[in-house]
């Protein structure tokens, strides 16, 4: 039995061994160069490029795709989209083929250092704390009862009380001066006739 040999020959152009974090983009296209029968590919040759691991965490082409099928350029060179890391870690084979010619990329997927965290913010060293209020003196007012509040405690204050004691006061002096007029005047009475009476006896 004979073997057909491919006329074409795929090669590594660009993109090989290269490491990308967990979920992150891998920072280089995967580019394979295609040569038929000694000279490059026509312009439009497919090549196809998969990912050689069909679980869920293994790296992706865009839209989350495991195989895409480009086209070469007019250097022979056909780029594949951007390939993305997936959650999983170790190192990922990639094939690019056209027809049975075939060649691969290694690459690998490294833990990343998870999400940073952010820094606590610094307090102010200006800013001080709110004053704790301090407590407030109600100062009452009178009411038509004379009762007065000052600091919490009530002060019954009876109005009539205060305008009897004033009043019984100035009733108290009136009375007094009243009496010191009357002893003034009995002594002023009684003084004529004491004296012709001191006479009388000399």
């Amino acid at each position: 039995m004979k073997v057909k040999k491919s006329s074409y020959t795929v090669t590594v152009a660009g993109g090989d061994d290269q490491q990308a974090e967990q979920g992150e983009d891998f920072a280089e296209a995967l580019q394979a160069r295609v040569v038929r029968s000694g000279a490059t590919a026509p312009a439009g040759t497919e090549v196809e490029f998969r990912v050689e691991d069909d679980s869920d965490d293994a790296p992706r082409f865009e839209g989350g795709e495991q195989v895409v099928r480009v086209r070469t350029d007019d250097s022979g060179k056909a780029t594949a989209p951007t390939l993305t890391a997936g959650e999983g870690t170790g190192t990922y084979t990639v094939a690019a083929s056209v027809g049975d010619a075939m060649t691969q990329f290694a690459v690998e997927v490294v833990a990343g250092d998870g999400p940073s965290a952010s820094p606590s913010p610094t307090a102010d060293p200006s800013a001080s704390a709110d004053p704790s209020p301090s407590p407030s003196t109600t100062t009452g007012t009178t009411g038509g009862t004379g009762s007065s509040t000052t600091g919490g405690t009530s002060t019954d204050l009876d109005s009539g009380s205060l305008a009897s004691t004033g009043a019984g006061g100035i009733g108290l002096l009136l009375a007094a001066a009243a009496a010191l007029a009357t002893v003034g005047f009995a002594a002023f009475r009684l003084a004529p006739r004491l004296r012709p009476g001191s006479r009388d006896g000399s």
